[in-house]
């Protein structure tokens, strides 16, 4: 059984870092035998969540790792590794994004046929596991490759022992929405949409929006004429209770639908969106199947006629509020971390991506980008030779 390692080097509080953090304090626990730890910035407030087995390592230059081990991260961390020390290392990879093939070109600043190979090659090594059925689609268009269904690895989630059931509103005159998420820029589109959705409804009862979330994109949000709190990020163990005292119904997408779920909270989903958008279409979060948290819409995998607008969702929840309560948390329970962790095993030892072939991908990579170069220098001589005639 091999040693296990997260690298993902954070100073924020997300779905990743808190699926990486359920995933090692449960490992600590229930498998001893097994040396865990996450190799993170020193001053990360990721560490303060962490059991004290689970091993802190600050990411630096050089790191030293016990032999046989397996490092999990998301592939664009592929051009972030340090140095790392050990014998019989491997590497497994963690598609949490259907735009993780973006965030590769990104990292690596080379081309996408460049990422394509990168991706292949990880799936040629039984070293790519993706988090529900969208990440798979995008991932196989992406590299024109199969990625098997046995590498599907749901976010897995400890269990929140709940009797609660959403029967009454918090207030009869008014419905308290929650928004659970980063006001990031791959998200705000989606907030954005849902506010002026919002805008637009004609219900008897006001509208109270409590935007739970913090990040860069903030500023994009406009004046409502409904009443909207920003309550910033609340901690993992004060978010449930929120929910639960101040909240109707949450909208989200990824792992912060399940925050909601887990404590009896009805939640819907957004669709991802980079851009601004009219559409009014949300999905109920106990009808997605093969784990799916988020995607967009042109990737069809919902049929049609599940798809509800803001106010269908809304009249929906008033008059079948315990019994969307009580489904919403059922699809929480699909998570629950003992669920897979058995799989999750089964590809951190059958993985073959090892140091050898992370070097040679470096070598790659390293390479590509002196290409890249050359190539920018004859066209920047060319121009240059283009203005002296």
């Amino acid at each position: 059984m091999r040693n296990i390692y997260v690298f993902y080097p954070t100073q924020v509080i997300g779905g990743a870092e808190l699926l990486f953090v359920c995933l090692l304090n449960f490992l600590a626990q229930h498998y001893p035998k097994i040396k865990v730890g996450y190799i993170n910035s020193a001053e990360s407030c990721i560490n303060e969540l962490l059991s004290e087995r689970v091993e802190k390592i600050a990411v630096g230059k050089s790191i030293i790792l016990p032999e046989n081990s397996c490092i999990v991260a998301p592939p664009h961390c592929i051009y972030k590794f340090s140095q790392i020390k050990t014998k019989n290392l491997f590497f497994l990879f963690w598609v949490l994004h259907i735009k993780e093939s973006g965030a590769m070109a990104y990292c690596s600043r080379l081309s996408l046929e460049n990422e394509v190979k990168r991706i292949q090659t990880m799936i040629h090594h039984n070293a790519l596991i993706c988090m529900d059925e969208a990440t798979k689609i995008t991932t196989e268009e992406f590299s024109s490759s199969k990625v098997e269904q046995k590498h599907i690895v749901p976010v897995v989630l400890e269990d929140y022992p709940c009797s609660f059931t959403k029967e009454i509103l918090v207030d009869k005159e008014c419905i308290h929405i929650a928004w659970v998420g980063r006001l990031s820029r791959d998200k705000i589109y989606a907030l954005i949409n849902l506010m002026d959705n919002l805008e637009k409804l004609d219900l008897a009862k006001k509208i109270k929006l409590h935007i739970i979330g913090e990040g860069d994109s903030k500023h994009l949000i406009r004046e409502y004429p409904y009443e909207v709190i920003y309550l910033g990020t609340l901690s993992p163990k004060d978010l449930p209770l929120y929910l639960q005292k101040n909240c109707d119904i949450c909208f989200a997408m990824g792992t912060s639908m399940l925050e909601a779920e887990k404590c009896g909270v009805p939640a819907a989903m957004v669709f991802y969106t980079t851009e601004n958008s009219s559409s009014d279409c949300f999905l109920w979060t106990f009808k997605l199947r093969n784990y799916v948290l988020g995607y967009e819409m042109n990737l069809g995998l919902i049929p049609e006629k599940e798809l509800m607008s803001l106010e269908q969702i809304l009249n929906d929840f008033l008059a079948n509020m315990s019994h969307r309560s009580k489904e919403a948390r059922a699809h929480f329970e699909s998570f629950l971390i003992e669920k897979h962790i058995d799989k999750f095993l089964q590809c951190v030892n059958e993985t073959s991506y090892s140091m050898e072939v992370l070097k040679k991908e470096k070598l790659k990579i390293k390479l590509g980008r002196i290409l890249r170069k050359v190539k920018n220098i004859k066209k920047l001589k060319s121009a240059l030779m283009g203005l002296r005639l």
